[in-house]
């Protein structure tokens, strides 16, 4: 995870690339986490201008609290199945990590 959204600041500060993070599944759990090196990746993302969305199902049924990233702006109104089928069709290459 960390490294996926290490990749992403990344692709953007030097190489100009369009970026989304979609957190989805167990990877909905860093909105809650308090590990310093996973908030500071996702607040360099946020820094980048980087959409985030997150599936609020997943978020529900393990019982994590988006709360979070939801304050940092997160989009939280997608299931996560139909927010990959819309980055695929909008384009995008889907990196899972």
């Amino acid at each position: 995870m960390l490294s996926g959204l290490r990749l992403a600041a990344r692709l953007v500060e030097l190489k100009d690339q369009e970026v989304r993070i979609f957190l989805y599944g167990p990877g909905v759990r860093p909105a809650e986490s308090d590990d310093r090196e996973l908030q500071k990746a996702l607040a360099d993302c946020a820094a980048a201008l980087i959409p985030v969305g997150a599936c609020p199902v997943n978020a529900e049924r393990i019982g994590v609290d988006m709360a979070p990233i939801a304050d940092r702006g997160a989009q939280l109104d997608q299931r996560a199945v139909d927010a990959m089928v819309q980055l695929i069709e909008d384009g995008y290459q889907v990196i899972g990590v």
